[in-house]
């Protein structure tokens, strides 16, 4: 089966954003000298702009509650040079679904389609941004590469800044590419084997292992194939192998990457501006209304400013979508409604290790409740953040405490232990429902006087900022 693109040219977005917004995560550049006789050709993906990367694959699943089919895409294209000799990529990852349950049911689900950028230098690493935030990591296809000979000859290890990802990567032999099926491409002399395994705090939360090989086109500098597999124990064992393949390598005209990239900077700007205005109705409801309003007019006022069709579709889409988004926020407002700018229902609980809680302990601090569970994958990607927030005030007035809902204690244990959490949690079922969360993760913010001030909905990459920012000004208005 073949996946139809969003459109023509299946475009994607970009953005342009500062040091201060992107994570800190530095890479050292690589070594760029002829290879001494004896060690390893350097692997080394070869960007130049105006390409266009094309892959396409499938997935099987096998778990307790039926198997799962996955066929996916993946299209990069190479926009920009940029100044520190990484390359802007935009990208488009699509997917269709069909499942089938141990009772013979049969499920199928629509197309995905999920788009980010990234600037990447030429061994695979790349800061995090907001666009690959949620789940759409490029180094998927795009594995990452040694830094130097000497890496490539003794093995590798590279923390990917998307959840904690640490890849472990080794060169095996060299072989002749005529071995290799290659979809209407020449083969080159030379195709490195890689070898991949992957780790997270989500993997040992999980009991997963994860790992690929990957063969790669060291005279084209692009991956070839890449052979995933995936093996979960925790509740029920779980299975899936998948194969992604390069299936063309394409140029477009400059101008046209050019024109793509400042209209893409454009759509992705408006889309954070409109996320902005229209997901802060959820804890605005006096307001809500004005604001959704005002997100749909940036929404039509921003397509009339592009001329490629196949970016005003992309606006288009938004704007169809906006029905479902006035809907959410009318939810969400209504819950929150009931607890935000007023006193804090009162509660007693014990800890994870049985230790005795209530919310009068924590009279004269900022307290912040952060509501998850050990099957929360957000609220486990969500924890380093946490960790450091609590680090941060650690010793001030404010107070980091997790609500762990899980029926089997255990499971909240485990996850403790498998994430490294610093920040105590307690462990209850009622309290979320007096906070009427409906979502998690969830962090409610209670002032010193017992006042539930902000709630926040979700994971997101700058959650430690944020809170940072409210919690600050809470402590302000003591002084």
């Amino acid at each position: 089966m073949q996946l139809r693109p969003f459109f023509s040219l299946s475009v994607v977005f970009l953005l342009g954003l500062s040091s201060q917004q992107l994570s800190s995560q530095a890479f050292a550049p690589r070594a760029e000298q002829p290879p001494p006789v004896g060690l390893p050709t350097l692997p080394s993906y070869a960007f130049e702009v105006g390409q266009e990367l094309s892959f396409a694959g499938e997935k099987n699943s096998v778990a307790s509650y039926g198997e799962t089919h996955s066929e996916v895409e993946w299209k990069f294209w190479v926009v920009r040079l940029n100044e520190d000799g990484s390359h802007r990529l935009v990208f488009e990852r699509s997917t269709e679904t069909r499942r089938k349950l141990r009772s013979g049911e049969l499920r199928e689900q629509p197309v995905s389609r999920s788009r980010g950028w990234v600037d990447m230098r030429s061994d695979g690493a790349f800061p995090v941004n907001p666009s690959i935030a949620l789940g759409l990591d490029p180094s998927v296809v795009l594995v990452p590469l040694p830094r130097s000979l000497a890496e490539a000859a003794s093995g590798w290890t590279c923390l990917v800044p998307i959840f904690d990802r640490r890849y472990r990567g080794r060169l095996s032999s060299e072989k002749n590419a005529a071995e290799i099926a290659t979809k209407g491409e020449a083969p080159s002399a030379a195709v490195r084997r890689i070898s991949c395994e992957v780790d997270s705090p989500s993997h040992r939360n999980y009991l997963q292992e994860e790992s690929c090989q990957v063969e790669f086109d060291t005279a084209r500098g692009f991956p070839l194939k890449i052979d995933t597999f995936t093996r979960s124990t925790w509740r029920s064992e779980s299975t899936s192998r998948g194969v992604i393949e390069l299936t063309g390598v394409e140029r477009r005209d400059v101008a046209w990457a050019q024109q793509l990239a400042e209209e893409l900077q454009h759509w992705f700007e408006t889309k954070r501006s409109y996320d902005k205005v229209t997901l802060a109705g959820r804890t605005d409801a006096e307001h809500k209304d004005k604001r959704l309003s005002r997100g749909l007019q940036m929404l039509k006022d921003a397509r009339e400013r592009v001329k490629m069709p196949d970016v005003r579709k992309m606006f288009d889409e938004l704007i169809v979508a906006h029905e479902r988004r006035e809907k959410y926020v009318s939810s969400y407002a209504s819950r929150i409604g009931k607890i935000l700018n007023k006193p804090s229902p009162d509660w007693a609980a014990s800890t994870l290790g049985g230790e005795g809680r209530s919310l009068t302990d924590y009279a004269g601090k900022v307290l912040v409740l952060d509501f998850w569970y050990r099957g929360c994958g957000w609220c486990v990607r969500a924890m380093p953040q946490m960790n450091a927030l609590a680090d941060h005030y650690r010793g001030k007035a404010v107070a980091i405490m997790g609500v762990n809902k899980d029926k089997d204690l255990a499971d909240a244990k485990f996850t403790v232990e498998a994430v490294g959490m610093r920040y105590e949690s307690l462990h209850s079922e009622e309290i979320p429902k007096l906070y009427h969360i409906l979502g998690y993760p969830t962090l409610v913010v209670i002032d010193t006087k017992g006042v539930v001030r902000d709630v926040h909905i979700g994971y997101s990459t700058d959650l430690q900022q944020s809170l940072t920012v409210i919690i600050d000004g809470l402590l302000a208005e003591c002084d």
